[in-house]
């Protein structure tokens, strides 16, 4: 699903809770916006741009990726989600029986 606001996709499957206790981004480029004493309600796309590539560049380097999926399921349990039950309804995998196969000497 498409976020009405941003434009941005989203998977239908994560509650908006934990999109929003996750989504940190936003707020730090608001809040750098707000150090270079800037509104971040009034400035140009361009210039928030420009901040958000300098905050993306500044972040820690992840961890490893077992790490960086534990620090999300945490923060999952910390918004009162299951990841579990998020990750399987993501991912439901493949709808139906498999297609038929014919095999080439058929052919």
């Amino acid at each position: 699903m498409r976020d009405e606001r941003t434009g941005a996709w989203e998977v239908a499957a994560v509650p908006q809770r934990l999109r929003t206790q996750m989504s940190k981004r936003a707020d730090q480029v608001d809040q750098a916006l707000r150090d270079r004493g800037l509104d971040p309600k009034a400035v140009s796309a361009a210039q928030q741009k420009v901040v958000s590539a300098q905050v993306k560049e500044a972040k820690a380097p992840p961890g490893t990726g077992g790490d960086l999926r534990e620090q999300w399921r945490l923060q999952a349990v910390a918004a009162d989600v299951d990841p579990d039950r998020v990750m399987a309804a993501a991912t439901p995998g493949p709808h139906g029986s498999p297609p038929e196969v014919t095999p080439v000497a058929d052919l």
